[in-house]
């Protein structure tokens, strides 16, 4: 799955080929003659960049999957933050629940101790 239909436009952008110039007498720096160096690096270095090529177009793909695989992770936890919001009020909720009882629970204790105290007087 190179790009899936979630995936934002803007990241399915192919790289065309790189443009290498045809060797003609309309092109100087491509048909001057190797004794002056320049034009022989230069057609090397095109040559160089056009075998690149396919290594770079692997490279895009690994780098859209990869941003794919990223996208769809994100996507999914925001989807599961509802849930984890929800569990953990849930969780909230009972801790607050437990100690209210328990507070509730010292406090009746309290007012019934001292019930009896003044019911013994």
């Amino acid at each position: 799955m190179i790009c899936s239909s979630n995936t934002p436009s803007h990241l399915n952008i192919p790289i065309p080929p790189p443009e290498v110039p045809p060797i003609s007498a309309k092109n100087p720096i491509v048909s001057s003659p190797p004794a002056q160096g320049t034009p022989r690096f230069h057609n090397e270095a095109l040559q160089e960049f056009a075998n690149l090529q396919p290594k770079l177009m692997i490279t895009q793909e690994i780098i859209h999957k990869s941003i794919n695989q990223v996208f769809l992770e994100h996507h999914q936890l925001l989807q599961m933050i509802p849930f984890m919001v929800a569990a953990h009020l849930n969780e909230m909720h009972r801790k607050f629940c437990v100690e209210l009882n328990s507070l509730l629970g010292n406090t009746l204790e309290e007012i019934t101790g001292i019930n009896s105290k003044f019911l013994q007087k």
